[in-house]
């Protein structure tokens, strides 16, 4: 189990370092103990897009096929089987809340509540790392696809280039601007 989990967490939690090393670079960070934070909190941004799994499974659908398997691999305490059969056939489900472009904006707006006005280094780090593991699935998405029809379901269009390209234009200059707040 630990093998697969390192396997597929592999560059989500070298992005989380990353993200971490940057926090700390930037902010100068010398106390201990804000350095843990800054750890933990781009950490735990590693794997919170991967809630929506669990939320589909016991909350959305749970009479759904794929909530049936995964509940059932749990029941027999099969966690790595429940597991693969996640990472296998995650692209069968749709519209799934945390992976959208309404929950990256959602996210955008708190992250700059959260980086104007707080201290707190585990709650900006959190943010920050959370931004980063959503644009490196939204490239992984782009890479394997060559779409990301799926992160922006509830506009029931779909995105053009030009929309995808000014989408991620603004993100990504509202991410430079809240390095600059830490």
């Amino acid at each position: 189990m630990i093998k697969f989990l390192l396997a597929k967490y592999k560059f989500p939690l070298l992005i989380s370092l990353v993200i971490s090393v940057l926090i700390i670079a930037l902010r100068l960070e010398v106390k201990p103990l804000n350095i843990i934070f800054v750890l933990l909190g781009s950490l735990m941004g590693t794997f919170i897009l991967d809630l929506d799994y669990i939320f589909f499974t016991y909350i959305v659908e749970p009479e759904h096929y794929f909530s049936k398997n995964v509940l059932e691999s749990v029941r027999n305490k099969n966690y790595l089987g429940a597991l693969q059969y996640i990472d296998y056939h995650k692209k069968e489900l749709r519209n799934l809340p945390l992976h959208s472009a309404l929950f990256q904006v959602s996210l955008m707006v708190l992250a700059f509540y959260i980086l104007s006005s707080s201290q707190e280094v585990l709650g900006k780090s959190f943010c920050l790392a959370i931004i980063v593991q959503m644009f490196f699935e939204q490239a992984k998405d782009y890479a394997e696809n060559k779409k990301l029809d799926a992160w922006f379901w509830m506009l029931k269009i779909k995105p053009t280039k030009s929309m995808l390209i000014i989408y991620f234009a603004v993100l990504s200059i509202l991410f430079i601007y809240f390095l600059s707040l830490l």
